[in-house]
């Protein structure tokens, strides 16, 4: 499931909404989300309280893009959450930019297990 924070309107509550709905189908939930401030290499509080109620509602894992740098992760009760993987491929030329994370995961009905491999361009 993917949610869009920038520029746009949206519904939180609707969001957390389908993934307990999914959630209660036994249908495993990736929640990608479009958030937080360009540049900033720390996420912002209003992203770890989003993170978080995304995996109190049943999301398994939780990965955000748009700051176009890498951000925190965390797992939270159980679950990775990755605030920002930073660019993979992208034309920007600042130092900080050139950094990003590829996650492979893997999941099972009880577990999501991640391997983060640093990428640099």
């Amino acid at each position: 499931m993917s949610l869009n924070t920038i520029e746009t309107s949206y519904d939180f509550e609707n969001f957390l909404e389908r993934i307990r709905a999914y959630k209660q189908k036994n249908i495993i939930v990736i929640a990608n989300i479009h958030w937080g401030q360009e540049y900033e290499k720390k996420q912002n509080q209003k992203q770890e309280d989003m993170a978080h109620r995304m995996v109190d509602a049943g999301a398994r894992l939780v990965i955000g893009h748009h700051p176009h740098v890498v951000q925190g992760e965390e797992i939270y009760d159980g679950v990775p959450i990755y605030y920002s993987l930073g660019n993979f491929v992208f034309d920007q030329v600042f130092p900080e930019t050139r950094e990003g994370w590829l996650v492979g995961c893997s999941m099972s009905r009880e577990k999501t297990t991640c391997e983060k491999i640093p990428l640099y361009r």
